[in-house]
């Protein structure tokens, strides 16, 4: 049938389409009457647990469950959300979002934004091309992160990262400061490096229980490539059984559009320095 492409997939139908898919609907509806009345007839709805795959009356319930799957299949072809523009659709997933998803996309699989860009190629298409302002902020929390979840992360961010374009970003990083040595797990050590590739995007930057070392160690990366940053908020560093605390804000020290930071946690004044004359 010339509509079958639109059994798997949500694609509009078109106008020359609809008559034959209402047409096969109710041709479909008719069979499938057809099959519940001989299903009557022999009396099955009590014993349906009893019988047999190579019975009569089981082949009939098959094809019974089969046809409404397929009736039900017709009709989503012709359902009006497949007809809402894209701007609509865009409106739609944004307000079904929950607003701490609006404020930033959440590395994790498991939340509404990877489940709803995951139910088909439409919705893909307008979440990760159309609405790249919603992927530009990002939330990664690695505090209860273990497992599989570890070796997901990088993938999910650099997806994210990906569906952003180029706008600037804003980042929540809350790291898991299991290491008292500062020793960062090799999941968050990639995730690091992934978005010290993407600092000249950086507009907005927290970083929650990241190690003083770990810190220090962006600072080969994104010295002199933050022209947009304007916030930078590190906030309760942990303690550290490192043999020394390294001069942390030389990593940041070119920063001509920083307007705010703050600092807090445990780490040795004397070796910290602010150079930002704006501040």
């Amino acid at each position: 049938m010339c509509f079958n492409h639109l059994l798997s997939s949500n694609q509009p139908a078109d106008d020359l389409e609809i008559p034959a898919i209402q047409s096969a609907l109710l041709d479909a509806r008719k069979r499938l009457l057809s099959i519940e009345e001989k299903l009557i007839e022999l009396e099955l709805a009590e014993i349906e647990d009893e019988l047999q795959q190579n019975d009569p009356e089981a082949q009939l319930l098959l094809l019974r469950d089969k046809q409404r799957t397929y009736i039900m299949k017709l009709q989503g072809t012709l359902s009006p959300l497949r007809r809402f523009p894209t701007e609509i659709l865009s409106l739609i997933f944004t307000f079904a979002l929950p607003s701490w998803v609006r404020k930033g996309v959440s590395i994790d699989p498991s939340s509404d934004i990877w489940r709803i860009s995951q139910v088909c190629r439409l919705w893909r298409a307008i979440l990760c091309e159309g609405m790249q302002h919603l992927w530009s902020s990002i939330e990664l929390d690695c505090m209860g992160v273990n497992g599989n979840g570890q070796s997901l992360i990088t993938t999910l961010l650099e997806l994210a990262l990906q569906r952003s374009g180029r706008r600037p970003l804003s980042i929540k990083f809350y790291f898991s400061h299991k290491n008292k040595l500062g020793v960062l797990p090799e999941s968050e050590k990639r995730c690091l490096a992934v978005l010290a590739n993407e600092s000249f995007r950086w507009k907005e930057v927290e970083l929650r229980y990241i190690p003083i070392s770990a810190l220090d160690s962006l600072s080969a990366a994104v010295k002199s490539h933050m022209p947009l940053l304007s916030r930078l908020v590190i906030e309760n560093i942990p303690v550290s059984l490192a043999a020394d605390t390294p001069s942390t804000a030389e990593a940041f020290q070119v920063a001509p559009k920083l307007q705010h930071f703050s600092l807090s946690g445990y780490f040795r004044p004397a070796r910290f320095y602010l150079p930002w004359s704006q501040l």
